[in-house]
């Protein structure tokens, strides 16, 4: 298997080029012993969106160890739904006007089925994933993840698996954007569906097409809070990251899976690594 992969960045490196524009990445040089690999996840899509299934498999089969932003398996029902608790006695009430209150509800009832009275102590960011699920073009029972896909077939291989974050460091990142702001995104979501609905849709299809740097501009674009969320969610993780991934690199192959957003840009991990002297090459996909 190792020598089917090493074939594969071979010739990633005479089709893909060194840009940024690549899902999945080996990482070389600065003393490593071995190789790692990094690849860029998508949270939520629908079956058979996962990017170049054959290749993807082919070097984490190679790996020793799985590396996530968090193992999930290690967070029991009781505990999600603790931490996907605002701090205090904070209220979804208290977020909005009682006209936005009442708009959020409607759409809640009408669209998604669900009574919104019953979340009201839940930060808007959690809530605003069951709106985009209904916004995939398949149904529930045919949702998937590239962190759910990856855990499996490091399952199937017996290759263990290692979260870079604690579950509650998770919770704590999403406490420190302030409430409102989350609270403004989830309304400003519902109120515009139709674009909401293209943007998930193009993200999806760029990331099932590998290209990254068209997935970050989606992603990233247009976004109220962005500014404020990149220096909270992706900057500063990413800071941390490069620093745990030197130590969990330097003897043993490493599958690196964090969210594509994570990658690209000056402040992204494949900057970052080859800032810290290592050697990043795409590899390419196979169809």
């Amino acid at each position: 298997m190792k020598q089917v992969c090493v074939f594969l960045i071979f010739i990633s490196g005479i089709t893909a080029g060194y840009g940024q524009n690549a899902l999945l990445w080996e990482i070389s040089g600065n003393g490593l012993e071995k190789p790692s690999y990094l690849f860029g996840t998508m949270h939520l899509y629908c079956d058979g969106d996962m990017p170049g299934n054959d290749s993807i498999f082919l070097c984490l089969e190679n790996a020793e160890v799985l590396v996530k932003e968090t193992d999930e398996d290690k967070i029991g029902l009781v505990k999600a739904i603790r931490l996907s608790r605002m701090n205090g006695d904070t209220t979804l009430k208290q977020l909005y006007t009682p006209e936005e209150y009442e708009e959020l509800k409607r759409y809640f009832d009408t669209e998604l089925d669900m009574n919104l009275d019953l979340l009201q102590n839940m930060k808007p960011t959690m809530i605003s994933s069951f709106v985009l699920i209904r916004m995939l073009p398949c149904n529930i029972k045919e949702t998937s993840g590239s962190e759910r896909e990856l855990s499996a077939w490091a399952k199937e291989s017996d290759i263990p698996i290692e979260g870079l974050e604690s579950p509650e460091y998770q919770a704590g990142l999403l406490d420190s954007i302030p409430y409102k702001t989350q609270a403004a995104e989830l309304l400003k979501m519902i109120r515009d569906t139709e674009k909401t609905k293209r943007g998930l849709n193009a993200m999806i299809r760029y990331y099932r097409n590998g290209q990254l740097d068209s997935l970050y501009r989606v992603a990233t674009e247009d976004t109220v809070a962005f500014n404020a969320m990149d220096e909270i969610l992706l900057r500063r993780r990413n800071e941390n990251w490069v620093r745990l991934l030197s130590e969990s690199m330097k003897a043993r192959t490493c599958f690196i899976a964090v969210g594509a957003a994570h990658l690209p840009g000056e402040g992204g991990l494949i900057a970052l690594l080859r800032k810290q002297g290592y050697i990043l090459r795409p590899i390419k996909s196979v169809e």
